[in-house]
């Protein structure tokens, strides 16, 4: 098998050797390296066999220029060598060098019709090739030993060898135990092992065969400690979690190479991470941070969801690829009932539990609904995932969509900074850091009142300034663009659009407006703007002026260099010190 990804070749492996396991009979698989692979291609070589497949000139040509005419020095002790031609080698680190690698390796390993090959549901595979990662699979000693001679001789003739400390072998005997037979590359002798490693693949046999991974949750681990989220949007902040943190576990999973507590772990990971990179409350729900934008979540898919997406995916993958060998591989699994291998008894199960069967629609392999309609198995798994999560703490989800979408309008406000976005978020869930760690909400140093959100952000005293400079403002943007007043719970009125504590709006009263769409956006974003500002002040003034009760280092949204703004209750209570003061001295002249 030359064709396909290192996911297919790494499935077409361990079903491999699962039939050869369950039907008892003997298998050898031999993972080969290749001494300095892409620094030994021969160039006159390469180029002879761009042209034996047929290649156009102007590819020739373009290949020919990247390769030939260099000129370079070794540094030694630190003196540079002469300049010397390098005639052998492909560019390190180019995208492309894998697939010229490919290609030049595959004109060694024509010895199909040399070998018997091992026969899989009736199909015969030989080897697995994916650049230089190289796959023997044999029925016997004998018969690896020969492939190993013909394969040794074949890269020879293009200026390759195996670097047999490199290699290792997993041989399994009928009796499923393993194998004492050794197996020779020239001069050296090879044993068997317990496991092998092919394309990020770990196979290791104790009585039967597991799959494992090189512990992504280990690195999500390490990911997470060295990220750096002060400063960035709600959007870089989800994108990058989604490209470099949930993306770790990805592949492990598409083979079934993770068991689903890691998964699960992860999970609490990443939450926790999100709460303390946008700075909210540690009991914020899970089910917030992994649901949808569209009602309310952050949108970043759950690690443990993968375990049954990725699974199922990489076999619809299987089922088309352009490989036929993967393909009918694939297909005879899946079709065999008494099979039992655990990748697909898994995708087996997650098609049974959502009464999916395969079918064959449009030349391509698809899943479909009892209803016979194609289903994407991300998409449904994902969505499926998320409408069973419920709120186990602080949150609120618009599962009815009952919001107008200016209520999470902070995802593409730009007007607002960094900081504004977190605070709307977290406000839209109630989720702005209050308290100490597993402690409860100190009193309210002006109103001796217990701050929790309700207090600090509806009823403290001090929010009747803030709520006073928030009116002004909303009150010139309605007269700006000829809209309603905007008013929230305590002064809501018939003639006016209501918004509640939390920064909701539904979306009724707005679709009645008679206002063009691009006029509407601009309203409502200097509406959460000022909004924003409102939250910001009301967070401010209960959080610096109790600090002497709340530890400073807590994750604040706003912190000491973004709190530079002076909030309406700070400004009314400046005033009303200096009225004071003026007051005495005036009482002190009149005693007099």
């Amino acid at each position: 098998m030359k064709k396909g990804s290192t996911l297919e070749h790494l499935i077409s492996l361990r079903t491999s050797l699962a039939y050869k396991y369950q039907h008892k009979q003997e298998v050898f698989a031999m993972t080969l390296d290749i001494k300095n692979a892409y620094g030994s291609v021969i160039h006159k070589r390469f180029i002879s066999i761009l042209k034996k497949h047929g290649f156009h000139s102007s590819v020739i040509n373009l290949l020919t220029s990247m390769i030939s005419n260099s000129v370079m020095k070794v540094l030694v002790n630190g003196f540079l060598s002469s300049p010397f031609d390098a005639n052998v080698g492909v560019p390190q680190g180019d995208p492309s060098s894998p697939a010229w690698f490919n290609l030049y390796i595959n004109s060694s390993t024509n010895i199909q019709e040399k070998l018997k090959g091992v026969q899989i549901f009736n199909i015969t595979i030989l080897l697995l090739l994916y650049a230089d990662d190289i796959l023997l699979i044999a029925n016997t000693k004998f018969e690896m030993n020969s492939s190993l001679k013909s394969l040794g001789r074949e890269l020879k003739k293009i200026g390759l060898a195996l670097a047999p400390k490199k290699c290792k072998l997993l041989a399994i005997t009928a009796k499923a135990k393993l194998s004492k037979a050794l197996v020779t590359i020239g001069q050296d002798i090879i044993a068997t092992s317990s496991s092998i490693e092919y394309l990020g693949g770990i196979c290791t046999f104790k009585n039967d065969f597991s799959w494992s991974s090189d512990n992504p949750i280990n690195k999500i681990s390490n990911q997470l400690a060295s990220a750096k989220t002060s400063n960035l949007y709600l959007n870089s902040i989800t994108t990058t979690l989604m490209s470099k943190i949930i993306s770790l576990p990805r592949y492990a999973c598409s083979f079934n190479g993770i068991n689903k507590n890691s998964l699960d772990k992860a999970d609490i990971m990443v939450a926790n991470f999100v709460r303390k990179a946008i700075g909210l409350d540690y009991t914020l729900s899970k089910s917030v941070i992994f649901n949808c934008k569209q009602i309310g979540g952050l949108g970043i898919t759950r690690p443990s969801t993968l375990f049954s997406i990725e699974p199922i995916c990489t076999a619809v993958r299987l089922f088309n690829s352009s490989s036929t060998i993967t393909k009918n591989i694939a297909l005879a699994a899946w079709n065999d009932l008494t099979f039992n291998e655990p990748f697909w008894n898994h995708v087996k199960n997650i098609a049974a539990q959502n009464n999916w069967s395969l079918q064959y629609i449009d030349e391509r392999y698809s899943f479909v609904n009892e209803y016979e309609t194609p289903v994407d198995p991300r998409t449904e798994l994902l969505n499926n995932d998320r409408s069973t999560m419920s709120i186990s703490g602080l949150g609120i989800l618009d599962h009815n969509r009952t919001w107008h979408s200016c209520t999470i309008s902070f995802w593409s406000n730009y007007s607002l900074k960094p900081f504004q976005q977190r605070l709307l978020f977290a406000h839209l869930h109630k989720a702005e850091i209050l308290r100490n760690f597993g402690k409860d909400y100190p009193n309210c140093h002006i109103c001796n009142t217990k701050a929790n959100w309700e207090h600090v952000f509806t009823s403290c005293t001090m929010c009747g300034p803030e709520i006073k400079s928030l009116y002004t403002k909303w009150d010139n943007s309605s007269l700006k663009f000829n809209a309603p007043l905007i008013r929230l719970p305590s002064n809501h009125s018939l003639s006016c659009i209501p918004m509640d504590w939390n920064g909701s709006i539904k979306d009724e009263p707005l679709q009645q407006l008679d206002l063009s769409p691009p006029a509407l956006t601009d309203w409502l974003n200097e509406i959460y703007l000022s909004f924003a500002a409102y939250v910001g002040s009301c967070y401010k003034n209960a959080t610096w002026n109790s600090s002497t009760v709340l530890k400073k280092a807590r994750g604040y949204i706003i912190k000491p260099k973004t709190a530079k703004f002076a909030t309406a209750w700070e400004t009314f209570s400046s005033q009303l010190g200096e009225l004071n003061s003026n007051n005495i001295y005036t009482s002190h002249l009149h005693t007099h």
